[in-house]
C-alpha cells in the first residue's frame, strides 16, 4: 500500500537553458578567482609575518 497517491509529486523539473550554464559558470569563475587571489595574498602575509618578523601589505 503506498501512502503517495501522485497528486501532491511535483511535476517535472525544467532544466537551465544554455546562458543559464554560462551565467553559473562564470559568477563560480569568478567567486573561485577572488577566493585564490585572497587566499595567496595571506599565505604570504604569514610567510612575511613568521620569516621576517614583521607585517608587510606591500
Amino acid at each position: 500500500m503506498s501512502l503517495s497517491n501522485g497528486k501532491n509529486s511535483p511535476g517535472p523539473k525544467t532544466p537551465l537553458r544554455h546562458p543559464a550554464f554560462w551565467l553559473v559558470s562564470v559568477l563560480v569563475g569568478l567567486v573561485a578567482r577572488l577566493g585564490a587571489v585572497v587566499f595567496r595574498g595571506l599565505i604570504g602575509w604569514f610567510h612575511i609575518l613568521l620569516f621576517m618578523g614583521r607585517f608587510s601589505f606591500i
